[in-house]
């Protein structure tokens, strides 16, 4: 079973203390450091090619921020935790917050934020999950920063398997940065195909009363190259030109975030009118983008004891949409008849991907109550 923990954390101007550097915190052997350093390379290239996307400047590498992020990674690691603080023993309540841990190793700027992902997912994927965590995508697609350091460590004994750290900070000042990144940027990005379908939870929570519920839109503007911004229209459209009533409307200054209360359709198509006034002049903005498919054949089970049949040794994927913004299941049990081999994987919240071979029957029971059955053939 995948298991993911979102958590993000945001500092500015915080005042940095002295200290030596916490007990338990071990310098990763090398091997572990080669595997981090191909992380490194493949996750700034990703990260760049979304910021391009977005029409802004791409990050640079920054050596302080990439060991601090290697450290914090490994701290979790060591410790089974996933956190944002860092204490040097279970004693110790004066944890070590982001800042202090990149003022340790030399960066020397105090303005930065960190975004943290702990789950068995490839690097790609852990960048394109937190995009869809609004509080960890706006970070990402921050205005003011300019630089990324990157830490993966991994581990059998890591409850979540792996864990992922990035530390955003800026080498000039946030004003030089604002004025070379573009005036609006929309999220999905104009065209986009395969956005992720679905938005749970993180830390802090955009929606607490929900566990499921659509991706997140956004329009952020640029404070340095936008005036007064009032959002008067911000509503998303099905491919039938159908609006999507149940959202909730986020104001999150300068950026404004548009949150679905229902999961978007897989292989869906969508398009967003916006309508704003800038210093008294009304404005628009107008764009689509496309959810990811899934590959065929898949199922969807809408309700509880539906019956499928498989056919041997060919893959399928079981969607169990949402009756509502908390329907969703955390794990599930199978029962299957002897000589089955099966291979199984939780997609996400709502989706689970079956490939057996041989003949039988297979019961599936996720825990929010909607079991169902597979017939082999």
């Amino acid at each position: 079973m995948l298991k993911q923990i979102i958590v993000l954390w945001i500092g500015v101007v915080f005042l940095v203390g002295c200290g030596s550097e916490s007990e338990n915190r071990v310098l990763a052997p090398k091997n572990v450091m080669q595997l981090s350093e191909t992380f490194d390379n493949a996750g700034l290239a990703h990260l760049n090619k979304l910021r391009n996307f977005a029409g802004m400047i791409e990050f640079s590498s920054n050596s302080n921020l990439n060991t601090a992020a290697h450290n914090h990674a490994l701290y979790q690691i060591t410790n089974n935790l996933y956190t944002h603080n860092e204490q040097s023993s279970h004693v110790d309540f004066s944890a070590k917050t982001p800042s202090q841990r990149v003022s340790e190793v030399g960066y020397s700027h105090n303005d930065i934020s960190e975004n943290i992902y702990a789950g068995d997912v490839t690097p790609k994927r852990s960048i394109d999950i937190l995009f869809s965590n609004i509080y960890h995508r706006l970070a990402f697609l921050d205005f003011g920063f300019d630089e990324i350091g990157f830490g993966m460590q991994s581990s059998q004994s890591y409850d979540f398997r792996k864990v992922y750290t990035y530390e955003m900070g800026r080498e000039n000042l946030r004003a030089f940065n604002d004025a070379q990144n573009p005036k609006v940027v929309l999220w999905p990005y104009e065209n986009q195909q395969d956005v992720m379908p679905v938005f749970y939870e993180e830390r802090p929570d955009p929606l607490p009363e929900c566990s499921v519920s659509g991706y997140p839109i956004s329009v952020q503007f640029n404070p340095s190259k936008n005036g007064k911004i009032v959002m008067e229209s911000f509503k998303l459209y099905d491919d039938a030109d159908k609006e999507i009533t149940d959202t909730v409307l986020l104001d999150i200054k300068p950026d404004f975030v548009l949150m679905p209360l229902t999961r978007l359709g897989w292989g869906s198509s969508y398009h967003v009118r916006a309508r704003y006034n800038e210093d008294g002049k009304s404005k628009s903005i107008e764009w689509g983008f496309t959810t990811e498919s899934l590959p065929e054949p898949y199922f969807i089970v809408k309700e509880a004891k539906q019956n499928f049949t498989l056919k041997s040794d060919e893959t399928y994927h079981f969607y169990l949409p949402p009756k509502d913004c908390n329907d969703r299941f955390e794990t599930y049990s199978y029962k299957y008849t002897t000589g089955l081999k099966i291979q199984e994987r939780i997609v996400d919240n709502n989706t689970i991907k079956i490939k057996a071979v041989g003949k039988g029957i297979i019961e599936i029971n996720p825990d929010h109550g909607r079991s169902f059955t597979l017939t082999v053939n």
